[in-house]
């Protein structure tokens, strides 16, 4: 059995989900994310999924990440 969650860790919660929806945002309204970028950004949204965080609410499919110019990054 887990611990109560802390009013502090609530709090903590709140605001990594916060950040987490403005992060997802970001990358959806950015034309000019470059696929480095996009990639690092998708990857710590997965991290925070992985840890238990709430996915931001959204589009149901992502848009794949942008190519890169050249074929590379």
């Amino acid at each position: 059995m887990s611990a109560p969650v802390t009013v502090i860790e609530a709090d903590w919660r709140a605001i990594a989900d916060e950040l987490a929806r403005a992060l997802q945002e970001t990358m959806l309204r950015n034309p000019t994310l470059t696929a480095r970028d996009w990639n690092r950004a998708h990857a710590a949204l997965g991290r925070y999924e992985d840890a238990g965080g709430r996915m931001p609410s959204g589009p149901a499919d992502a848009p794949a990440a942008p190519e890169a110019p050249g074929g590379t990054d």
